[in-house]
């Protein structure tokens, strides 16, 4: 079945949540994502390990993979010339170009608007910001809990006299990176119709005020916001929630008040209420909606909230009432599961993986939730193959090219950088050090060529290939779980965190399952085309500056002949 976005790439050059969550809904629509990340760091959403405390040891990395689904990554260092020269090859045969870095960054390494436009004039380019493109803020970072901050909506939540109150979950980059995508579709519709590329621009500030569009109308127009208001003084009784017998809470939405509330007097069991010149009317249960809301309190809490459920489907009177649930409760809620709100997914690390689904359907080409986040760089050799073209020789050129790049003396990239140049290890952002890196099908291969031989220079005596072992009591960096256009500060370790998440500690199986998919052949036998999931360990995340015992450079990969590193995905 067709998907609505199929032929559509999609380079994505984005970190955190609200840029990547609008890239993974193009996904989702059937648009091929390209995740550039930067080699050896790539997003720093994949290092997150536990969010407000609470960590998910063992189970899937829940904050990339949500953000993340239905994409292939690169790794390239778009800190040379040569990293940047490919995502303009990239950009010249795409459709759609998302990032959210601070303004300027983009601009700065050639990587803005009006350098893309030049290369291809039919591109929509995409930016999602903290505040806006103009104004005195536009260059200030932002991530989600400014992005609430700023709206009004910490003030708008809670009962009077509260302090500002935050909303969990990344609702300000999560509405952010919908409004984006909203754009970029539109976008596309244009260019389809008039034939015309053009900028794209979202922000936290703006997607936050539109989606308290009433509330701001109303002040916009009548001269005042929506107040907030007492849950036990509400305005109007039935447009509130109340506690029932099993601490299990119930919500009634009666906008028409007066039409429902002699059915609410009599279901309660106090049928005289609705003749109470109290209560009789809605500006009489507005005047005492206190005592109104009491009494309701009340009755509520005499019965279960499963009780009151099977009462009111019961009745004729067709009251419009519903349960409140917990996030906790959405996973089993029938009707999220009857709508595929929540999907499974086949992980290839974690095997049966519940994920949110796509919020819309349509009848004739549905989006769907297909492949889980990429690792770390697994697609790199797959988009230049079969996106871009390129033969070996080009690849293995712009390889040595890189090379001679990384090793010049003073560059300052430290042990740490060493150990990922030497190894299939994975260089992270600060305050996390030498990760044993997942290897595509590809590098695999080379891996096992070159481990064949030891390396002679090694120092250590350690085959070429070999992966880093364990180091033990490791310690993880805690990062936000806010999106951001484009902050890439230092985050301190948090002393004493066991690693978790996608990122394991303890020793590598000896043996496990493949997946990959491989078709035509390359040099000394090696595959042209690469269609891999998951190969080889679950990374090892470690801390410190030390690059562990028995690491040695693999000199072995590093010829012509195989022109990619062991790790097999960065340039």
């Amino acid at each position: 079945m067709p998907r609505p976005l199929d032929g559509i790439t999609v380079l994505d050059w984005t970190i955190w949540q609200q840029g990547p969550v609008c890239t993974a809904m193009l996904g989702d629509m059937g648009a091929d994502v390209i995740k550039i990340e930067q080699r050896g760091t790539g997003d720093p959403g994949r290092w997150i390990v536990a969010a407000a405390g609470q960590e998910t040891k063992g189970r899937p990395n829940w904050y990339f993979e949500a953000n993340n689904r239905n994409k292939k990554s690169i790794t390239l260092d778009l800190k040379k010339p040569e990293g940047v020269e490919v995502v303009h090859a990239l950009a010249a045969k795409s459709d759609v170009f998302v990032q959210n870095f601070r303004k300027g960054v983009a601009g700065r390494i050639g990587l803005g608007y009006a350098s893309l436009r030049a290369l291809n004039p039919r591109l929509i380019y995409a930016s999602a910001t903290g505040y806006g493109p103009e104004g005195p803020d536009s260059a200030e970072p932002s991530f989600d809990h400014l992005g609430l901050a700023r709206s009004g909506i910490m003030n708008a939540t809670g009962e009077p006299g509260m302090p500002p109150l935050a909303i969990a979950g990344g609702i300000a980059d999560q509405m952010g990176a919908i409004m984006m995508a909203y754009g970029v579709m539109t976008a596309l519709v244009a260019r389809e119709r008039h034939g015309v590329g053009q900028e794209v621009n979202a922000s936290h500030l703006g997607s936050m005020a539109f989606l308290q569009g009433l509330s701001l109308s109303m002040k916009l127009m009548a001269g005042i916001a929506m107040p907030r208001s007492f849950r036990a003084q509400a305005f109007n009784p039935l447009w509130n929630h109340y506690r029932c017998a099993d601490d299990q809470w119930l919500a009634l939405a009666m906008l028409q008040a007066d039409r429902y509330w002699a059915d609410v007097a009599r279901i309660i069991g106090r049928p005289e209420l609705a003749s109470d010149p109290r209560f009789e009317n809605m500006k009489a249960r507005a005047g005492n909606s206190k005592e109104c809301v009491a009494l309701l309190d009340e009755a509520f809490a005499q019965k279960t909230r499963d009780e009151w459920l099977q009462f009111l489907r019961d009745d004729e009177s067709d009251l419009i009432y519903t349960i409140v649930n917990t996030v906790d409760d959405l996973p089993q809620d029938p009707q999220v599961l009857a709508n595929d709100y929540i999907v499974e997914l086949d992980h290839p690390e974690h095997g049966p993986t519940k994920m949110v689904g796509v919020p819309v359907g349509l009848s004739e080409t549905p989006g769907s939730v297909r492949t889980p986040a990429p690792e770390l760089g697994q697609h790199t050799e797959e988009v230049l193959l079969d996106v871009l073209g390129w033969d070996w020789d080009r690849i293995g050129e712009l390889r040595e090219k890189d090379r001679s790049l990384l090793h010049r003396k003073g560059s300052g990239r430290g042990q740490a950088s060493e150990c990922y140049e030497n190894l299939s290890c994975t260089y992270p952002p600060p305050g996390l050090r030498c990760s044993q890196g997942p290897r595509s099908a590809l590098s695999t291969r080379i891996a096992a060529k070159a481990a064949s031989a030891p390396e002679p220079n090694a120092g250590t005596g350690t085959a070429a290939g070999a992966t880093c072992p364990v180091i033990r009591n490791c310690v993880v960096s805690i990062m936000s779980t806010g999106g951001s256009p484009g902050t890439q500060g230092t985050t301190p370790v948090a002393k004493g965190v066991p690693l978790s998440s996608a990122h394991r500690v303890g020793p590598p199986p000896t043996s496990g399952p493949s997946t990959r998919k491989t078709s035509k052949a390359g040099p000394s036998g090696l595959p042209t085309r690469v269609h891999s999931t998951r190969v080889g360990t679950p990374r090892i995340t470690t801390t410190g500056p030390r690059k562990p015992e028995g690491c040695g450079p693999p000199a072995q990969v590093r010829n012509r002949s195989m022109p990619l590193n062991v790790h097999g995905t960065a340039l």
